[in-house]
């Protein structure tokens, strides 16, 4: 066993497997035993997107604009707009659809854009850094 574990725990009313409240139960104990005590920590887990997502989409977002001409904000838009990530906006020629923060996107989300970014690189045949940081093993 490590020093360290970490584990994602949901409440229990919507966790539909128990075993992840065990294998924590267990690992505390198993901790405290080897060790003659431990800390435990308790935190909340953050729904938007990281920082280190963040990078990673704006890298995506600066190959496609290097090999399009494009600006990088113009795909980030661009793929916002095609994902559906947009907030609705009045104006006097009627309703206008402009893109939502990247901040207001949810973890899920943002990999979801990320993936479509991904898959607008591999259309233009970029060479990409491929990656498994960028947030699959936020989403349960």
């Amino acid at each position: 066993m490590s020093d360290k574990e970490v584990f994602f725990l949901k409440p229990a009313h919507e966790d539909r497997n128990p075993r992840i409240w065990n294998n924590c139960y267990l690992a505390a104990r198993e901790m405290f035993k080897a060790h003659k005590g431990c800390m435990i920590t308790l935190s909340p887990i953050k729904n938007t997107r990281s920082l280190q997502q963040n990078a990673y989409y704006w890298k995506l977002c600066s190959l496609l604009a290097d090999k399009t001409g494009y600006l990088k904000e113009d795909i980030s838009e661009y793929a916002m707009i095609e994902c559906k990530f947009t907030r609705e906006s009045k104006t006097w020629k009627g309703a206008e659809h402009k893109p939502r923060s990247t901040t207001s996107l949810t973890v899920k989300e943002f990999i979801f854009l990320i993936e479509y970014v991904i898959k607008l690189c591999i259309d233009n045949e970029i060479q990409y850094p491929q990656t498994d940081f960028y947030g699959m093993d936020k989403v349960a």
